[in-house]
């Protein structure tokens, strides 16, 4: 189910195209409400019937109380959500609540750089039998955190400088050592 605001649907139009084009069936508003039908209760069926709900995530969806709904109904729903950011979104205190403590892919500044990663993501969520929270053992799993760690790493390096002090005197000399009583200031 692919979630996103009127204001992008061309991008959303696109983000279906290539998932299906790679062999992920979708279900996206208006193109497959049935006419006829009560357009709200079309949509409440589909977040049922489906997996995983595609948030296509941008500043536009804080003003989108259809979203938002939608949003609630798949959480209610126990659904799998996967934010897919497209620009610099700053959730808003409803968003917040349902989405927060979820991993989200950020697409930005380009987000088709960021198709193949989403197709690829979600092949593996739909090919998994239960996602649980406990995936210490999932070799997929364990390559995208080191890669994704690796992006954040190489993202803020030039911009940040961290450095510890250790707070009281310590007989250790090794750089290496974490000390127990330790400050960290960010500059």
């Amino acid at each position: 189910f692919i979630s996103h605001s009127s204001k992008e649907r061309t991008r959303a139009t696109d983000i279906c195209n290539v998932l299906e084009k790679n062999g992920i069936s979708c279900w996206i508003a208006p193109r497959n409400v049935i006419g006829g039908m009560p357009y709200a209760e079309e949509i409440v069926h589909a977040i049922k019937d489906c997996k995983i709900i595609l948030l296509i995530a941008s500043a536009s969806i804080n003003a989108s109380e259809q979203i938002m709904n939608e949003i609630e109904i798949a959480v209610n729903n126990s659904k799998i959500i996967l934010p897919f950011k497209i620009d610099e979104v700053e959730y808003n205190d409803s968003y917040k609540y349902y989405l927060n403590r979820k991993h989200w892919i950020e697409a930005v500044p380009n987000p088709k750089d960021f198709y193949s990663l989403l197709v690829e993501e979600i092949k593996y969520l739909l090919s998994s039998e239960n996602v649980d929270s406990d995936t210490i053992n999932d070799t997929y799993l364990q390559t995208l955190k080191e890669r994704n760690r690796q992006e954040l790493i190489a993202k803020t390096q030039d911009k940040r400088l961290s450095f510890g002090l250790s707070i009281k005197n310590d007989e250790y000399s090794d750089d290496n050592h974490f000390y127990e009583y330790l400050k960290r200031i960010d500059v």
